[in-house]
């Protein structure tokens, strides 16, 4: 019977090994590539090096019997003097010398530098670009652009084929994407530079343009800044053993990077596996178990396994963020924290809650009936109360049994005015903000569940009065409503007195004797169930945004205001024990960097 066994690792392949023996500065490099290449960038900065020792001439050793670069370079200058006799390119001013203070780096004997634009000629398509639009996804000719694809479309305009007298590179002049080509095409749109290399290894040509970094213009043109570099110019046979030497190592550099995938992919089932069994703890329990002390067993155990293999299980940049969800997550169906008998049930509150509001409408009511002088003859006036829509709990989660769902607009210090939108545009202009005054809530100066002062706006004493409707007080809940920040949602911080907000904010100003305001900024930002009401709420709409009444809409589980309590403790912790974890890992990760580049610039 055979065992399967694991592949032996990338690097300890004959092709690394040479590169090794070919360079001995590489080995310190090599000891430590398998931390390397588990960093977000570690594979790519891999195949940066290699580029680079290619162009630097270590890849490959040196052999004597090949002919110099000084004769490759005056059959280049013969063969470009031919090419302005035919007029096939325009003749070109002598370039200046290249001098030692010029050079980029140390290249061995055998070669030469010379200036990139000596080395190549540009070939025109002249008028036959084709645009964007007239692409078509099947075709007799292809379509080469400056996008990303290799073959951007297809076209059956024969008219327009640009044919090429061998292979050639194609350069993005605003993208900086290098295509090596070696068929004839139809140009793509604009922006395309075509360059055919003069009697140089065509590929080896291609693999030195990829490893120049070009400063970066965004947008703007980049082909000037191209062909102002200088060329590391090997003998033609060195050519072809770089190029054949590197498509190995990139060869490897791909399994290094399948193999990393696939290790994420074992650490990211590890990490969901050991999430999920946070969340075990609503599966059915043994008899004579109790909830509080299983659900407490079972994350404690799985909670400690979590941390001991932190490192390995959420190494991945989501890793994190799903375990601070998962805590979250807990802690909305009472699996955090331990339920006590002897604590309120909340359904019982909040029926009491929703008959007081009833008679504080109706209150209401009869004042308005006397500010007028009238007295009700019946009670059919009550008919107009508005009832709160029942909420229908057969599509939730189950809670504890003391627990409750509730409606955030029914949670407010004035049931009937929980939730406030920010001024409108016309009540608030950019121009009426000063250097100093009120300070304006804008939702950059919300950061998740956080608050920072940085950005904030100001205003008048004067614009504060009348924009006292949206004042803000600690303890208040704030909800980004609209654009990219939609659902970044914070309490105010303590020392916010009387401030004012912005329209895409939205107050919710809750009564803390029913309900912990951090408590909803948790299951906002965090609670499975809640936050699929959010997004559910904006679903459909071409501009997503929030109003006041989708927020009050969304249904919380309320535990007893003691349990409140104890889950925000608990969850602080957790969290605080996470931000400690991932500290650690970026601090790992960081020195591992920090070494890598250390020692690239040691071998270069």
């Amino acid at each position: 019977m055979s065992v399967a066994t694991e592949p032996a690792p990338a690097w300890e392949s004959p092709q690394w090994q040479e590169a090794v023996s070919q360079n001995p500065g590489l080995a310190p490099f090599f000891d430590n590539l398998e931390s390397f290449v588990e960093l977000p960038e570690g594979v790519e900065k891999l195949r940066d090096l290699v580029l680079d020792l290619a162009v630097r001439g270590k890849v490959v050793a040196q052999d004597e019997s090949d002919e110099p670069a000084f004769t490759l370079f005056d059959a280049i200058q013969r063969t470009r003097k031919q090419l302005e006799a035919d007029k096939v390119i325009r003749k070109t001013k002598p370039l200046a010398e290249i001098t030692g203070s010029d050079i980029p780096f140390t290249i061995p004997e055998s070669w030469r530098w010379t200036h990139l634009q000596e080395v190549f000629y540009s070939i025109s398509p002249g008028k036959k670009k084709l645009k964007t639009k007239d692409y078509l996804e099947k075709g007799e000719f292809p379509i080469v652009d400056q996008g990303q694809k290799f073959i951007a479309g297809y076209t059956d305009q024969k008219e327009m084929v640009t044919t090429i007298p061998g292979p050639v590179i194609v350069f993005g002049d605003h993208t900086c994407e290098l295509k090596l080509i070696d068929f004839n095409f139809v140009a793509g749109a604009d922006g395309i530079k075509i360059l055919r290399p003069i009697e140089l290894f065509e590929p080896y040509f291609y693999l030195v343009l990829d490893s120049l970094e070009l400063r970066d213009r965004g947008y703007g043109r980049h082909f000037k800044i191209l062909v102002d570099n200088y060329f590391p110019l090997p003998p033609l046979a060195e050519q072809r053993r770089i190029v054949s030497k590197v498509e190995g190592l990139m060869s490897l550099c791909d399994t290094l990077e399948s193999q990393r995938r696939s290790r994420e992919s074992v650490r990211e089932r590890a990490s969901r596996s050991v999430l999920g069994r946070l969340t075990s703890a609503s599966a059915p329990l043994a008899a004579g178990t109790s909830r509080a002390t299983s659900t407490g067993e079972t994350l404690k155990s799985s909670w400690q396994r979590l941390s001991d293999h932190f490192e390995v299980l959420l190494d991945q940049p989501s890793g994190p963020a799903h375990l601070r969800q998962s805590i979250i997550d807990l802690s909305s169906l009472g699996m955090l924290t331990e339920q006590r008998g002897d604590e309120d049930s909340m359904n019982s509150v909040m029926r009491e809650r929703r008959v007081k509001r009833q008679e504080q409408w109706e209150r209401a009511q009869l004042s308005k009936f006397e500010e007028k002088g009238k007295k009700p003859r019946t009670d059919s006036w009550k008919k107009k109360y508005d009832t709160p829509e029942p909420i229908d709990i057969s599509e939730l989660p189950g809670l504890p049994t003391n627990w409750a769902y509730e409606r955030l607009g029914l949670l407010g210090a004035d049931p009937f005015n929980t939730v406030q939108t920010g001024p409108f545009g016309a009540q608030l202009h950019k121009t009426e903000f000063v250097k100093e005054g009120v300070p304006v809530i804008a939702v950059g100066n919300l950061t998740g569940l956080g608050f920072t002062r940085k950005g904030l706006y100001h205003i008048t004493e004067e614009k504060a009065v009348q924009l006292s409707r949206y004042d803000v007080q600690s303890g208040d809940l704030l909800f980004a409503r609209s654009g990219a920040t939609l659902g970044k949602v914070c309490v105010a911080p303590d020392f916010i007195d009387n401030w004012r907000m912005t329209g895409h904010i939205l107050r919710a100003r809750l009564d803390t004797n029913v309900v912990l305001p951090e408590l909803v900024v948790l299951f906002l930002w965090g609670s499975e169930f809640v936050k699929e009401q959010v997004t559910g709420g904006i679903r459909g709409m071409t501009r997503p945004g929030y109003n006041t009444s989708l927020l009050e809409r969304i249904v919380l589980p309320l535990p007893p205001l003691a349990e409140q309590k104890r889950i925000v403790s608990k969850v602080s912790v957790l969290l605080s024990q996470l931000d400690e974890l991932s500290a650690r890992l970026r601090s790992r990760q960081s020195t591992t960097d920090a070494l890598l580049t250390a020692l690239i610039h040691q071998i270069l």
